[in-house]
């Protein structure tokens, strides 16, 4: 470096520079891109459980919906499609309980809700079902009307809010992280 001017030293030295400076730049970028799309994957986890419980707890009330239809009709088609109703939305229940646990396997309380709901649909509601599935007469029908009204109704009623409840918490702390998660990923001019 003896030999080369004292401009071309001055551009060595300048074009170092300007290279490292690119090559942080770089770096810095990809690094923030990772951490973003991780970030973005944990949000992404948040809302599809939100999204599949509010399904679970709709699957909850269209089984409510086919036990009714069951305890009122008269029609043994209808009651045929009322409780073939009530299994799909059972199925139903369960593979989107069964996805929202998947996607936060660490919120303790999605198996609850779970054990809480299924319990509803196949123990405190069985004993309406059974007598559904028979009933003929207008006694008959006014008994499990009134199983109906007294056992599988309340139950509905209580465990309802509570998915509603844990859906729009697991909602509002995703939107809380992504406003975070946004403010801590955008670049800021000094």
């Amino acid at each position: 470096m003896k030999h080369v001017s004292i401009v071309g030293k001055f551009f060595i030295i300048v074009a170092v520079f300007g290279i490292l400076a690119l090559g942080l730049t770089f770096y810095q970028n990809r690094q923030m891109l990772k951490v973003n799309d991780r970030y973005q994957e944990l949000l992404d986890r948040d809302a599809s459980a939100a999204l599949r419980l509010t399904q679970s707890n709709r699957s909850l009330e269209t089984a409510r919906a086919s036990i009714s239809d069951m305890v009122m009709t008269r029609s043994k088609e209808a009651r045929a499609r009322a409780e073939a109703g009530l299994n799909d939305a059972r199925e139903n229940f369960v593979r989107f309980m069964d996805l929202a646990i998947a996607a936060v396997p660490e919120q303790s309380e999605l198996p609850k809700l779970k054990a809480d709901g299924f319990s509803v649909l196949t123990d405190t509601c069985g004993a309406a079902i059974a007598v559904g599935r028979g009933a003929t007469s207008e006694a008959e029908l006014a008994m499990v009307q009134q199983l109906y009204l007294t056992l599988c109704q309340p139950a509905f009623a209580a465990v309802s809010p509570r998915f509603t409840s844990v859906t729009e918490k697991l909602a509002s702390d995703a939107e809380q992280k992504r406003g975070t998660f946004q403010a801590l990923s955008v670049t800021r001019p000094c």
